[in-house]
């Protein structure tokens, strides 16, 4: 089965499954847990400055646009596309993250284990610094692509605060420590393994400063469609190359975002 995801800002989600032929799973956001950063009007846009004509106009959180006046939920225009075209969709109740105690309690866990594993004498030492490395990093494989060929500007390679290229892909094995409640599990190394795939995709509307969009603009403020598209169908590619290299039968795909 292949999971499908988008996460816009106002803290909904949206999953298109093919396990379940033709079904869209819309996880709403809670009622009762109102998000002060979005306007009531319009939600899903960010009123900002235009960067160019320095005028107030609305940001969209979802698509990137920008407009005069937010033009409603864009979530909800989506959906209702889906409907027109007869996909079926099923709407949920938004799951709430674990108490503030809890968040802790794993927080400084997850770090005392991570201490163990490497024989560090504590977090943040220097990953040169470890004694051991566990098994399973010897399986982690890099998927690099050198960008040659690509339709944006830039540079495509890892540089600086980028640990990985813009079309690169790393796949490395993993095991769960937590369940779905937050609850320890148990097993150590008997634990069964699972490839997680790390990719990025291109920035160009995270923010009306987002990084990749100047690479990707064939003027001030006007995105490159053709540009853009052709370069995240190579990373697309890439990265259903690395999970038919590892192996894997099943893929959960989370939201592919831009941040």
């Amino acid at each position: 089965s292949l999971l499908l995801g988008v996460a816009p800002a106002d803290g909904a989600s949206m999953v298109v499954t093919a396990g379940e032929p033709n079904t869209v799973i819309h996880s709403a956001p809670a009622a009762d847990v109102p998000n002060p950063s979005l306007p009531a009007q319009g939600v899903g846009w960010k009123k900002i400055q235009h960067p160019v004509s320095g005028k107030a106009c609305h940001f969209s959180l979802v698509s990137g646009e920008m407009r005069e006046e937010p033009m409603g939920d864009p979530i909800a225009e989506v959906l209702q596309d889906l409907k027109g075209a007869r996909v079926h969709v099923k709407e949920l109740r938004r799951l709430r993250g674990p108490p503030e105690d809890v968040r802790n309690s794993v927080r400084d866990g997850t770090k005392s284990k991570v201490c163990q594993e490497l024989g560090l004498l504590e977090f943040g030492q220097p990953v040169s610094e470890a004694l051991v490395m566990p098994p399973l990093c010897k399986s982690t494989c890099l998927f690099h692509d050198s960008g040659e060929g690509m339709h944006g500007n830039g540079i495509a390679e890892a540089n600086g605060e980028f640990l990985l290229g813009r079309f690169d892909v790393v796949a490395l094995p993993a095991v769960a420590d937590f369940d779905a409640g937050w609850r320890f599990i148990k097993g150590g190394a008997n634990k069964s393994p699972f490839w997680v795939l790390h990719a990025a995709a291109l920035n160009v509307g995270e923010s009306e400063n987002a990084p990749d969009f100047k690479d990707y603009a064939f003027d001030i403020n006007r995105l490159s469609l053709t540009s853009y598209i052709e370069d995240m169908d190579r990373i697309f590619e890439n990265i259903f190359h690395a999970v038919a290299s590892v192996g894997a039968k099943d893929v959960i795909w989370f939201p592919f975002g831009m941040g």
